[in-house]
């Protein structure tokens, strides 16, 4: 292995590397098959380390039983270490140490908190066409209770919900030190779908692992987007019982949002009704995501040319080659 042999002593215990999304880009399926891998030790669940302090992609952090509660990670930087730093502590001598949290990528902060901290860690990003990243995000808001109105009506009324992560360029600019340094790896959500072991191999090798983990080709797509049996019954639910009828994101145990419902230091315990929607989610057949509306598709493909004008020459690729409707922008 070639990671974190001669970090600084502060660094000990901590991630070699991170996952730090974009979110619906193939992390979660990263994480699961670098997790199977015997010399790497990762939690299971998304940590939010280096924004957890970000009320506006983490207002449910800031609320507990319906009681406020305040984050401050450079106030509160000891308590936040010594809570991240527990999380890893069930790794096994020689191995590398990883997390994944998907909003990495976005944070405004976490690019400068990740090099101060760990300024020898190895990024992995995973980026995919960001027309289909956004309905794919639609759909996971439209199950976890968060979206009342149909794809083109949120885009009118709420556009950042859906639009703001797949603006890579400006994204990718804030982390062009790790970039520079050889620290960052790009890997598309594309080359993941269609040949697996290959770009798994990329991501191995880029950190240092000698053999690929195990990767189960027929179910290696985890976190998938699932549409309801019927999308405006689904909407009205959202609208009448919201988040009660949503599937929960677990919370991490956070200094300052401590309580009996944790569990392994990470997770709250789910609540009865919650395991009943979860099991009946299992069980029911998966139906096939209704297709985009081709105005829309057009409309988004022009929004996102221009906002990622510059993201072939930050990562010096030719983003085309996979988004052809990138080639004029």
């Amino acid at each position: 292995m070639t990671i974190g042999d001669a970090r600084k002593p502060e660094a000990e215990g901590l991630p070699h590397f991170i996952l730090i999304g974009a979110p619906k880009c193939g992390t979660t399926s990263v994480h699961a098959m670098l997790a199977e891998h015997s010399d790497v030790f990762m939690p299971e669940k998304e940590i939010f380390f280096f924004d957890v302090d970000d009320i506006i992609t983490h207002p449910d952090f800031f609320v507990h039983r319906d009681r406020l509660s305040f984050h401050d990670y450079e106030g509160d930087f000891d308590s936040y270490l010594a809570w991240y730093r527990s999380l890893f502590s069930r790794a096994k001598p020689g191995q590398l140490i990883g997390e994944d949290t998907t909003t990495y990528l976005f944070s405004p902060d976490a690019p400068r908190r990740i090099a101060d901290l760990l300024p020898d860690v190895r990024l992995v990003a995973l980026l995919r066409d960001p027309v289909d990243r956004a309905y794919s995000q639609y759909w996971h808001n439209v199950r976890a209770g968060r979206h009342t109105v149909s794809f083109e009506r949120v885009l009118r009324t709420n556009p950042t919900a859906l639009l703001a992560h797949g603006f890579y360029a400006e994204q990718l600019e804030r982390y062009r030190g790790f970039l520079s340094k050889g620290q960052m790896h790009v890997s598309f959500f594309e080359d993941l779908r269609d040949d697996p072991p290959t770009e798994m191999g990329r991501i191995c090798d880029f950190l240092g692992l000698d053999e690929l983990p195990p990767i189960d080709t027929a179910s290696q797509h985890h976190n998938r987007a699932r549409p309801p049996l019927h999308l405006g019954a689904r909407l009205l639910l959202n609208q009448w019982i919201g988040h009660r009828f949503s599937f929960p994101r677990p919370r991490p145990n956070i200094p300052g949002y401590r309580s009996t419902e944790v569990e392994d230091g990470l997770a709250r315990e789910l609540r009865w009704y919650e395991k009943g929607l979860l099991a009946l989610d299992e069980n029911v057949p998966r139906k096939r995501q209704a297709p985009m509306r081709e105005d829309t598709r057009i409309h988004l493909q022009k929004l996102f040319a221009k906002r990622n004008r510059d993201l072939g020459a930050i990562l010096g690729a030719d983003v085309s080659a996979r988004w052809p409707y990138m080639k004029d922008a």
